[in-house]
């Protein structure tokens, strides 16, 4: 019986990823132009996953969460895929992010995982999806099950 209230806790885990999106589908819109991912291990992480033939990645980023949690970080990978219309289609994505950045040597410091992919429109973001992973250190993201 634990084991299987275990197994069921770590399925919930796996899922966890909640999300939002906003699908103002728009012909004129289109990726961003990609920026510089300072931290390394952000970089390697964004480069590691396979993404669809149109989509890019536009930004990473590593920052401080807060005085609340010293020493711990928010970590953020944002793609243009344009073919993502909800956060059921990025979760497969966000969670081979998760994995990558779960192996990085940064893992340990991670404390909140975002995922987002968006279109911009002149000045507008649109057609923006979002995953957030607010418990990274609770959560193995190596495809185990305990």
């Amino acid at each position: 019986m634990k084991r299987t209230a275990t197994a069921i806790a770590l399925t919930a885990a796996a899922l966890v990823l909640g999300g939002c999106s906003s699908s103002d589908a728009d012909s004129s819109a289109s990726c961003a132009n990609p920026r510089p991912i300072d931290n390394p291990d952000i970089a390697a992480a964004g480069s590691s996953v396979q993404l669809s033939d149109g989509a890019s990645v536009i930004a990473g980023h590593y920052r401080k969460i807060g005085d609340n949690k010293p020493g711990m970080y928010g970590a953020s990978i944002e793609i243009c895929d344009p073919s993502l219309k909800s956060a059921d289609d990025l979760r497969p994505i966000a969670t081979e992010y998760a994995k990558a950045l779960k192996a990085s040597p940064i893992a340990e410091q991670i404390d909140t995982v975002w995922v987002a992919s968006y279109q911009v429109d002149g000045q507008d973001v649109v057609n923006e999806v979002k995953l957030k992973d607010p418990d990274f250190q609770m959560h193995l993201w190596n495809g185990r099950v305990v």
